[in-house]
């Protein structure tokens, strides 16, 4: 008895420990939580700042103790100096984001599709023998303005296939290898933001690289954001019929969620106005095939210090061919120059970790992703060597995100 009034004891207790902890929370049973309700709650100020402050004493007094070259910095919004600019108080213009808003979400719409002819298809098309569910919370709706009641809009279009249904590579075939876009920001209109010293050696590097994969290079230097659009625009208008493929890269400081900056510095824009343009349904001659995005900039405020680790010792139709559907947002490619949130570093001697690392790897005849996955690994292979104290020692990995449906050589053309 004694055993189970202890016991009781405890539980009672317990339960009123709980009851305190709601009731210093604001909870109420009858309340519906929110997320600020988990969120603010964390207590993270209290938990991060005493070993933030050790970790500042500690690789201040190893950096106080030797002499180190000054040479990295980071490519996002800030002075010379490192100080960040309050971006909180920008406008908006269109697709560019400031203020308190969130950019908009990206109108991703897997169901909208774009019908094309097949050639040299092999096999046939088994018929669905079950309904397929979408993996969201129950009663959302989509978001896309042309889904009618019954579902999603299909947008017919005879579009010719570019190659094979089963084909596992890009047909790289074409006449012209296609268009390779760089939009390059190393100067901008106030003194909040840094110029971006050694962009140049980046712009020298990527038109001696994507020339030698045969494509056809563009280069714009410091446009507004107004000239930026304009010119996407315009390219998404032209015949890529002839064309194996496109590319755009843009080298310039960027932010958190997909914002970057052009060289009227107001206003920031989202990667999104870049490649949106060029999906099927928009721009049919580059349906089915590769559409690559190499996007140089900051993607946050946050830095990666490393960890230490020990290296290891040493078929053919007798009738017309059916139509089939692709997704409006296959075959593109995104390759960032670091993680969403993570700074991203450039050596105003030598260019950019991530450009020079990727050109020495793209002459490569290997595949694409294996490529960039080198490119990656020599990124990761660098540290930041800087006076600044805070982007010392730091390290930097990519991002890379594809929806590529083949597997994409650069082979030559005869």
């Amino acid at each position: 008895m004694e055993k189970g009034s202890a016991a009781d004891a405890d539980e009672t207790q317990a339960i009123s420990d709980i009851k305190s902890t709601l009731i210093q929370a604001n909870f109420k049973p009858t309340h519906k939580r929110s997320r600020s309700d988990v969120i603010n709650r964390t207590g993270e100020d209290s938990v991060l700042t005493e070993p933030s402050t050790r970790m500042y004493t500690t690789v201040r007094d190893e950096f106080q103790s030797c002499r180190r070259r000054s040479l990295d910095v980071v490519d996002c919004i800030g002075d010379k100096h490192g100080k960040v600019k309050d971006t909180e108080n920008m406008t908006r213009v269109d697709g560019a984001v400031g203020g308190n808003e969130r950019p908009t979400t990206l109108d991703m719409n897997p169901t909208v599709s774009v019908e094309w002819n097949q050639k040299g298809q092999t096999g046939t098309r088994s018929d669905k023998t079950s309904k397929e569910v979408t993996d969201s919370t129950p009663c959302t709706p989509p978001e896309n303005s042309n889904i009618s009641e019954t579902g999603s809009r299909c947008v017919s279009m005879a579009v010719e296939m570019p190659v094979a249904w089963d084909a596992s590579e890009y047909n790289m075939k074409h006449k012209r290898r296609g268009q390779a876009v760089i939009f390059n920001h190393d100067t901008f209109d106030t003194n909040d933001y840094a110029p971006r010293e050694g962009s140049k050696l980046d712009v020298k590097k990527l038109h001696e690289t994507f020339t030698s994969l045969l494509f056809e290079v563009t280069i714009h230097n410091n446009l507004e954001y107004s000239d930026i659009k304009e010119a996407i625009s315009a390219l998404a208008k032209e015949d890529h019929s002839d064309a194996d493929c496109l590319a755009v890269i843009v080298l310039t400081h960027g932010e958190r969620e997909g914002r970057l900056v052009p060289r009227d510095s107001g206003v920031f824009y989202n990667v999104e106005m870049l490649w949106k343009p060029f999906t099927a349904d928009k721009c049919p001659s580059l349906a089915g095939k590769p559409k690559l995005f190499f996007i140089q900039a900051c993607r946050g405020k946050k830095l990666d210090a490393g960890i230490k680790v020990k290296q290891r010792r040493s078929i053919e139709f007798d009738s017309s061919p059916p139509l089939c559907k692709i997704p409006t947002h296959a075959d593109f490619l995104f390759a960032h120059s670091t993680m969403e949130g993570f700074y991203s570093f450039r050596n105003p001697d030598k260019g950019t970790w991530f450009i020079q690392s990727l050109c020495k790897e793209l002459n490569s005849t290997d595949n694409l992703l294996q490529i960039l996955t080198r490119a990656t690994r020599r990124v990761t292979q660098l540290e930041s060597e800087s006076n600044t104290q805070q982007f010392h020692e730091q390290k930097q990995v990519p991002s890379i995100t594809s929806m590529l449906t083949r597997d994409l050589y650069f082979h030559p053309k005869s």
